[in-house]
């Protein structure tokens, strides 16, 4: 995991992995949900999640650096 965003109604990540990007919006998306239920934060009949996740390939360095740049530094203004 190399960034990450959580806003009230998205999440953003940039992650380096094996998995194809869908697999691992499929595990965040089943990990999240499984601890925000445990934890008692979200009831079992509320919907988290859509049906779809934007998932990017980052084929070269200068792409990955960029992603994490965005989601670091621009997707929260008040950080500034």
């Amino acid at each position: 995991l190399h960034a990450i965003e959580v806003l009230s109604n998205h999440v953003h990540v940039v992650v380096r992995a094996e998995e194809k990007p869908e697999k691992m919006v499929r595990d965040f998306k089943a990990w999240s949900t499984r601890r925000l239920r445990e934890k008692g934060l979200v009831p079992d009949n509320v919907p988290l999640w859509s049906h779809h996740a934007s998932t990017r390939y980052l084929r070269s360095e200068e792409s990955f650096h960029a992603a994490c740049e965005y989601v670091r530094n621009q997707q929260n203004p008040e950080r500034e």
